[in-house]
């Protein structure tokens, strides 16, 4: 399904699950913002107690934002059984920017596949990306392998990275 030009989106936390594989889209036109303001955060997936994938697009001329420093964004979900797994991908190329934390206010951590049979996929803006984060997790099964590879794919125009600790694998 498709949600087009839904105005600004101010949430203080946003938790997105699909009940299927296809791609749910939000179209967001400029001057439009989807901004996560809470410590809740952003996430994207779930345990869902049996194998699971999950797919959001954002795009149009407008923006993402994440700026709490309390706040994470979660890119495929921990399964507490083994047996389960998630795969979540969220691609934010289409928009004319990306914030997650900034120079003020760092997030608390990025997770792109953290933890027991998660796996997760982020592609940023092809304009502007800003990522300032405590901790920035790429792949991390906690201890518990994936089923799959995470990945975070930068855009093609500025992208800037600022990070304490950053985790791959």
């Amino acid at each position: 399904g498709t949600l087009s030009n839904p105005g600004s989106i101010y949430v203080d936390a946003a938790t997105v699950t699909t009940v299927t594989a296809d791609n749910k889209t939000i179209n967001l036109a400029s001057p439009n913002t989807f901004s996560v303001i809470g410590t809740g955060g952003f996430t994207l997936g779930a345990d869902t107690g049996a194998v699971s994938t999950h797919k959001l697009t954002l795009t149009g001329s407008g923006a993402f934002s994440v700026k709490n420093a309390s706040a994470n964004v979660v890119i495929g979900v921990h399964q507490a059984d083994a047996n389960d797994s998630n795969t979540s991908t969220l691609d934010l190329s289409g928009l004319s920017s990306v914030t997650l934390g900034d120079s003020g206010t760092a997030i608390n951590e990025l997770r792109l596949g953290f933890g027991q049979k998660s796996a997760g996929t982020l592609t940023l803006s092809n304009t502007a990306n800003t990522i300032t984060a405590s901790t920035i997790y790429v792949g991390n099964s906690n201890g518990a392998n994936s089923t799959g590879s995470s990945l975070m794919t930068l855009g093609t125009g500025t992208n800037v990275i600022a990070a304490d600790t950053i985790n791959i694998g």
